[in-house]
């Protein structure tokens, strides 16, 4: 079942690798259907409630911009990131061309360092997670 996910430790003023890099999903086919969920926290769990201004992240696929920049929700403890915690879903979209090549990175613009959860659900025609 086609899933990427970690936990990502940004430090100020980083910006991550893109998620889908050195993967089986750096390309994917037509039709395929990617989900993006995230939160963002720091070291202490101090940020409660809405979003964090100070964390975004930028998705694309091939030369289409799907999410530049935007904010990325606050990850509450023992909050789950998962295709069935649609409070965390950033973004969704069906690939359409012949060779797509997902792009998604997380930007930390604070002063500290923030942590990232991710999860990307990989849906094909012959597989997925979650239950579609």
């Amino acid at each position: 079942m086609p899933a990427l996910g970690q936990v990502l430790d940004l430090a100020s003023g980083v910006t991550s690798a893109n998620v889908f890099a050195d993967t089986t999903y750096q390309t994917v086919s037509p039709g395929t259907r990617l989900t993006i969920q995230a939160g963002a926290q720091d070291a202490t769990g101090a940020l409660v409630n809405g979003i964090d201004p100070e964390v975004d992240y930028v998705f694309r696929v091939n030369a289409v911009d799907l999410a530049t920049n935007v904010t990325v929700p606050i990850l509450t403890d023992g909050t789950a990131i998962s295709s069935q915690n649609g409070a965390f879903q950033l973004n969704q979209f069906t690939c359409t061309a012949a060779t797509n090549r997902p792009f998604l990175t997380f930007r930390n613009n604070s002063s500290a360092n923030r942590f990232v959860t991710y999860f990307v659900n990989i849906q094909t025609a012959t597989a997925s997670v979650g239950g579609v």
